[in-house]
């Protein structure tokens, strides 16, 4: 995604969750009430990208393999790299658990066959030794 795109973004998304949060409407009781904004929805997106570009997130290591990039998991799971435990992937499974800042842990094996059945068995297998042991030796001739 584009620098520029991203960081335009993580604004918005910004903006928009102030304004969710202040923008408030005086009740008959003189308490004041934030009002929902629908816009906040995807507020969220931001807030996950933003931890990528402020490095909190790690992304996977197969980030940029040609069946990861563009797939619906790559746009919409935010998976990264477990801040919790290196050797697990973590991942928002859903538009409500990313609202709620809750994302899901797994082994990146088990999420490469869940997300990925059509990627070969080696490619996966591979692509999940990568992130447990990024600084494994390949035997020659292993360029998966």
């Amino acid at each position: 995604m584009d620098t520029v795109l991203a960081s335009s973004l993580i604004l918005a998304g910004a903006l928009v969750a102030a304004l969710a949060f202040y923008f408030r409407r005086r009740i008959g009781s003189g308490i004041l009430r934030p009002i929902p904004v629908l816009a906040s929805r995807d507020a969220w997106r931001a807030r996950e990208l933003s931890r990528f570009e402020t490095g909190e997130y790690v992304n996977v290591p197969w980030y940029a393999k040609t069946w990861w990039i563009g797939s619906t998991p790559a746009r919409e799971h935010y998976a990264h790299v477990s801040i919790d435990d290196p050797a697990k992937l973590a991942y928002t499974a859903s538009p409500e658990r990313g609202r709620a800042d809750r994302q899901n842990r797994i082994r990146p094996a088990r999420y490469l066959a869940k997300y990925f059945p059509e990627v070969s068995y080696p490619v996966r297998a591979h692509a999940a030794a990568d992130m447990i042991d990024p600084g494994r030796k390949r035997e020659a001739g292993q360029t998966l």
